[in-house]
């Protein structure tokens, strides 16, 4: 029979131990390659001193994981594994080794350090001497204007409004209202156009990536026409001739427009739902070393130009998203436990959601969650980041998800991190249906999700950065029109915890 590889292939992953801080119980669970064919299962062997070791337990053929329950804190044990089958052993794995720590904290004692740890590290932007918020953005006329142009953020609309007069985005040259914010990497931004009156038909609004204030200077921008016309329009360099592409064709529902920015590159687009783009303009922009990002309104003529716009989704906390319709009707729903086994709170700070949750987490037939949701009508995207996440055992998960009612076995799809850090899809097609679930590629550190309905079609997504994005198959439910959708979190079968940026709610 073919050995088994000679080391293990991943660290061993300390996971459940921290929900058991009052025993001297903890448990450390193990991944190791599956490099051999004819095997009919694994044999797992634990040492207190490397020398001695002892058979603890065996799995089936093809499964790579083992979870030893009876570590005890504070000491030192030495895993080694080998296949099997009739005729004989493998040799070992190399042998690896883990200390369990004292288990003196809880998950969420644990996550509320974290949190403490974003807080400090997470300082308003200074630019320019001037401390930056979400209401305090710069703002400025790149080039020149005849009037004193005004900007205004309504908080408790998560509206911009903007007003200019000016000669607008030029060949060379440009005149426009800019308000905006440094970045410092690749960014995405979506944003809604509800209202845009011009002084003529080039009269233009949007988002836009730009290298610096000068009048000249090259960017890329998605924008939309007084007239309805969606555009990508951009200047390659500094002094360049500036270039514009149509996106979509005069239209009165034209109102959505996207732009990612990638190393040197933006990708332009826009919709007229929100849901289905048009294909993306990819512009080469030469950005330098500090970019800046915002939304723009360029007036053209001798009358003022109006524009408010709302921005959905962004990976800028400064420039956060409204919410929508969404926004101030986020509630707590237990799913399957008492109220008293789940909590979320929302750090006004730092924007993040501290969740935790008590019980089996999501089930087969029966979930027991933490759900902290929003009800809407129709098709909906969201988006968000994980930011920490500490789980009590190999079938925590933490994501999104999106539900038909809040009874604990009705229709599910959620899109979530789980124990082993990969991402893991759960479906329930319909009312009583046994889940099912798939899983994925270990995802790094802050990686970000996606959930978005269409009809009765919902599609997992997943990102490193919150720009580059991977489709993880598509489900399809029986929904009803109205859902609930929001965040998650499920345990194992003792306390779990994380901490969750909503970047996206429409």
């Amino acid at each position: 029979m073919k050995l088994l590889p000679d080391a293990l292939t991943r660290h061993v992953q300390i996971l459940a131990a921290l929900t058991l801080a009052h025993s001297a119980q903890a448990s450390v669970s193990l991944n190791w390659k599956d490099n051999s064919s004819n095997e009919d299962g694994f044999a797992i062997e634990r040492s207190i001193d490397g020398i001695h070791f002892q058979e603890i337990g065996r799995v089936p053929a093809d499964v790579d994981k083992f979870t030893d329950p009876n570590a005890t804190e504070g000491k030192t044990f030495h895993y080694r594994v080998r296949a099997f089958n009739a005729f004989g052993f493998s040799g070992y794995t190399d042998t690896i080794s883990a200390t369990v720590a004292a288990l003196v904290e809880s998950a969420s004692e644990t996550i509320d350090r974290t949190l403490q740890t974003v807080s400090e590290e997470s300082e308003k932007l200074l630019f320019n001497g001037q401390l930056l918020s979400a209401s305090s953005l710069p703002t400025t006329t790149v080039g020149s204007s005849t009037i004193q142009d005004a900007y205004q953020y309504y908080d408790s609309l998560g509206l911009h409004a903007l007003i200019s007069l000016g000669s607008g985005l030029g060949p060379r040259s440009d005149s426009f209202k800019f308000t905006y914010l440094p970045i410092e990497q690749d960014c995405q931004i979506v944003v809604r156009v509800p209202f845009h009156s011009g002084g003529s038909p080039e009269s233009a609004c949007g988002i836009m990536v730009r290298s610096s204030l000068a009048p000249d200077s090259a960017y890329g921008a998605a924008l939309l026409t007084a007239n309805g016309a969606a555009q990508a329009r951009w200047r390659p360099k500094n002094n360049d001739i500036s270039q514009t592409r149509e996106l979509l064709s005069s239209h009165p529902n034209t109102r959505y427009l996207k732009i990612r920015r990638r190393g040197s590159y933006c990708w332009l687009s826009a919709s007229r739902d929100g849901y289905d783009w048009s294909p993306s303009s990819k512009v080469p922009v030469a950005l330098g070393s500090t970019p800046l990002v915002g939304i723009f309104l360029a007036s053209s003529g001798n009358t003022n130009s109006i524009a408010v716009l709302e921005i959905l989704e962004s990976t800028e906390p400064l420039l956060a998203p409204s919410l929508s319709y969404y926004r101030a009707s986020g509630s707590q729903a237990a799913i399957g436990v008492e109220s008293s086994q789940v909590s979320s709170t929302l750090d006004q700070a730092t924007g993040l959601y501290k969740l935790t949750a008590q019980g089996r987490g999501f089930e087969q037939y029966h979930d027991q969650l933490n759900f902290y949701q929003w009800t809407g009508v129709g098709s909906c995207r969201i988006v968000a980041k994980i930011h920490a996440f500490v789980g009590d055992g190999t079938s925590a998960r933490t994501g999104l998800s999106l539900r038909a009612s809040l009874e604990p076995d009705s229709p599910i799809a959620a899109v979530t991190l789980n124990g082993y850090g990969k991402i893991e899809t759960l479906t329930r097609s319909g009312d009583g249906a046994k889940i099912t679930t798939l899983s994925g590629p270990e995802l790094p550190a802050g990686c970000y999700l996606a959930l978005e309905r269409q009809g009765n079609t919902v599609s997992y997504q997943w990102s490193p950065n919150g720009v580059d994005w991977n489709e993880f198959g598509t489900a399809i439910l029986d929904l009803p029109s109205i859902h609930h959708v929001g965040l998650t979190l499920g345990s194992h079968d003792g306390e779990s915890a994380s901490l969750i940026e909503l970047t996206g709610l429409y």
